[in-house]
């Protein structure tokens, strides 16, 4: 692993015993916290009171502007708990400005920020990615700038989230795996990587119900990689799916990608071998692993949603930088017939 993983961008992860020193340096009168509100547990693990805490409402263009209002100085240093959410937002608000409406990484901006996640899917910790809605469409923000100082894994933040929402974090790690290992940018190295989570997440992914605090620790690691392959290689039309549907439609991005995976690569593999050479290398059967796949979602309740079959999602679906490196070429017509088996 120690090869492929020299190919990330991956910002320093401390876990065990690295982490209260990295905490203690911080000066709790200066440094900026972003928490998710209904995540007590997180900022109480802090183990101490600081003066700046910043609770994140929806990923919209409008908080990340109230927020940034808010801040005590630009150059604050920053420590983000939450999920993929909270993580997105606090990166464009120390290293975003807005332009026209519109969040973007802000040149130069250096202002250290540490990433503590909740959840164990989204990757956002390791990515140079924020996804927030502008208007009614989510929108990708891309820019080295927002790639996080510092990754902090605690595994017992991880014991207290429910058997589906464990499973809807990893769905989203599963669908950067696929995505990511089957994306025309990834490398040998990446694929390798890939490879050899995807039978680690697929196996956590199916003992949810019961995690142990190393498996916990476990789901960290392989979400927080999954996030660095797809931050190289960027992912596919499950994600442009779920991007295109999540504004309005009541459900988490990781359950979208849950309902939308299955589909979407079966639809690929009609012109792309891609998943099947994935699978081969990963020691799995393609077609076990997406019954596997179906069977998973199903058990907990993850159920595809309608999908509006109209010109407007087929255009969200182009614009979305995604769809680019989906494994099979998708111009709207493709795009026009894969929403109809859907």
């Amino acid at each position: 692993m120690t090869d492929a993983r020299a190919t990330l961008h991956l910002p320093p992860l401390y876990t065990g015993a690295a982490v209260e020193p990295l905490l203690a340096g911080l000066d709790p009168e200066r440094t900026v916290v972003f928490v998710d509100p209904v995540v007590r547990d997180a900022l109480q693990r802090l183990g101490r009171p600081f003066a700046h805490v910043l609770k994140v409402g929806a990923a919209t263009a409008e908080e990340v502007t109230r927020l940034r209002a808010l801040l005590p100085a630009l150059d604050a240093p920053a420590l983000a708990l939450g999920g993929g959410r909270v993580l997105d937002v606090a990166k464009l608000v120390v290293r975003g400005e807005t332009a026209d409406g519109l969040p973007r990484p802000r040149a130069g901006a250096s202002a250290p920020l540490i990433a503590i996640p909740t959840t164990c899917g989204s990757g956002a910790e390791a990515s140079s990615v924020a996804v927030v809605t502008v208007g009614r469409v989510k929108r990708p923000i891309v820019g080295p700038a927002l790639r996080p100082s510092a990754i902090v894994h605690l595994p017992e933040l991880i014991t207290s989230l429910t058997p589906a929402q464990r499973a809807a974090g990893l769905f989203d790690a599963v669908s950067h795996l696929v995505e990511g290992g089957c994306s025309p940018l990834a490398s040998d190295a990446h694929v390798t990587l890939a490879a050899l989570l995807l039978p680690r997440a697929l196996g956590l992914l199916q003992t949810a119900v019961g995690w142990t605090p190393r498996d916990c620790g476990e789901a960290l690691l392989t979400a927080t990689l999954a996030g660095a392959i797809q931050d190289v290689t960027s992912v596919g039309l499950a994600h442009a799916l779920a991007h295109a549907l999540e504004p309005g439609s009541g459900l988490g991005h990781g359950v979208l990608c849950a309902a939308f995976l299955v589909p979407v690569v079966r639809w690929n593999r009609e012109k792309s071998p891609k998943f099947d050479e994935l699978c081969a290398r990963a020691g799995l059967a393609a077609e076990d692993t997406l019954e596997r796949l179906d069977v998973l979602a199903s058990l907990y309740g993850f159920r595809r949603p309608p999908v509006p079959r109209s010109p407007e999602v087929v255009t969200a679906l182009v614009r979305d930088p995604c769809a680019r490196t989906n494994c099979r070429a998708a111009r709207p017509a493709d795009l026009t017939r894969l929403l109809e088996t859907l």
